[in-house]
């Protein structure tokens, strides 16, 4: 069958019409591109602008679109933020060729698709360190331990009592305490807060019993 030459200008004019109407970019290399986030330890939540994506490892299509910031979170890790680079799709640079009319065309619908970007690095590898004991912080030395019992006194007393709980095991920590000594040093506190019930003493106590 031989077209003629009307059928062959329409249908190269439906063509150019509908990548006129998509944009190059868009249509050559798509709104989403495929990314693959690696992370040490595994199970990380990713989320991008706020928004979870899914937990590491994963390999998934994402909207092209510029000037994101991508996040990695785990419990008991500090989180890791960064932007989620891009660079210009290639193809968009073909929009510029298109021509003196047809050209501004593609490069404004490739724009606001979002199909002028492209994902440059495409794969991810980040690793996370373990966060610090909020309790424990930078808490060094006699007076530093100090301030940890008398500002945390309730939430340790507390603690004391009923042998066990995060702000015990922090003085644990911090008094050095290893694991066969912990049973017999909680005791030990008990019976020192019934003797001195007011922090700056049961603090003082602690601190000549168990460092000086």
């Amino acid at each position: 069958m031989i077209l003629s030459k009307q059928t062959i200008y329409q249908s190269i004019v439906l063509g150019l019409t509908v990548i006129l109407l998509s944009g190059c970019a868009s249509v050559f290399s798509g709104k989403t591109q495929e990314m693959s986030f690696m992370t040490e330890p595994d199970d990380v939540t990713i989320s991008i602008d706020g928004r979870t994506i899914g937990k590491t490892p994963l390999t998934t299509y994402i909207t092209r679109k510029n000037n994101q910031i991508l996040t990695f979170e785990k419990e008991g890790f500090k989180p890791v933020k960064m932007d989620l680079a891009t660079s210009t799709n290639g193809w968009f640079f073909a929009n510029i060729l298109g021509g003196i009319f047809i050209g501004p065309f593609f490069s404004t619908t490739d724009a606001s698709t979002g199909a002028i970007y492209e994902y440059s690095p495409s794969q991810y590898y980040i690793t996370l360190k373990e966060s610090e004991n909020p309790l424990l912080g930078k808490i060094e030395g006699a007076p530093e331990v100090r301030v940890f019992i008398i500002h945390n006194y309730d939430n340790l007393t507390e603690n004391i009592r009923q042998g066990d709980g995060e702000y015990l095991s922090t003085l644990f920590t911090l008094l050095q305490v290893t694991d066969e000594q912990q049973e017999e040093t909680a005791k030990t506190l008990k019976s020192m807060i019934q003797m001195y019930p007011e922090s700056p003493v049961f603090a003082n106590e602690v601190v000549r019993y168990y460092l000086d």
